[in-house]
């Protein structure tokens, strides 16, 4: 309907800084990966829809409150600050708006409330290979050696600034990859325990 005010925003210019589709990509990725595709609908003084705003699915939750649907939003300072204008805002930032001026697409739903995304779906599974790359690099990191515990005879640091400063002295000289094949020294009575797991423990 070219006479509908939604024609012009979803098929000219959706808000002052997307193209249509790119506003649409935008949102149905939204939905698909996260479940909720959602964009703040700005009207003018006489109820016109003049602007269609994204809103971010990791700080945007979807509710209902006595019987009424609410979208709630936290935009930050680089998003658009018309969002702000003439919605309820509370006291932590959120701003909070009934379902007809949301423009809510749903993804995968079981309560036609709220959509749940690939995201949330195969979180525990995407975790397991993206905690298991984080645990490489860290040992890479580290030259492939276990955590390392200095004890120290009773009273050989006086503060606790004296303690500090010889720990950094330590990590500087021994952590990290390009350290990995020296040798440490140890001196005054100073001894190295190493917490280490077996390749077994460890793949477990």
């Amino acid at each position: 309907d070219m006479n509908h005010p939604s024609y012009a925003l979803l098929r000219e210019q959706p808000n002052a800084m997307q193209a249509p589709s790119v506003f649409k990509e935008q949102v149905s990725s939204h939905a698909i990966m996260w479940g909720n595709g959602r964009a703040a609908i700005i009207r003018d003084k006489t109820g016109t829809p003049i602007e269609l705003i994204p809103m971010m699915p990791d700080r945007t939750v979807t509710f209902i409150y006595e019987g009424v649907k609410y979208h709630a939003t936290k935009p930050n300072k680089d998003e658009d600050t018309d969002m702000t204008l003439g919605f309820r805002t509370d006291k932590r930032g959120w701003v909070i708006m009934e379902d007809a001026d949301v423009l809510h697409i749903l993804g995968f739903a079981y309560n036609g409330i709220v959509g749940e995304g690939v995201m949330q779906m195969c979180n525990k599974t995407l975790q397991i290979p993206y905690q298991a790359q984080n645990y490489e690099v860290n040992q890479l990191g580290k030259g492939f050696r276990g955590k390392l515990a200095l004890e120290t005879p009773p009273g050989m640091f006086r503060t606790e600034e004296e303690a500090k400063k010889f720990i950094d002295g330590f990590n500087k000289q021994e952590a990290g990859s390009d350290n990995a094949g020296k040798a440490a020294l140890l001196r005054e009575g100073i001894k190295l325990n190493s917490v280490n797991v077996t390749n077994n423990e460890a793949q477990f």
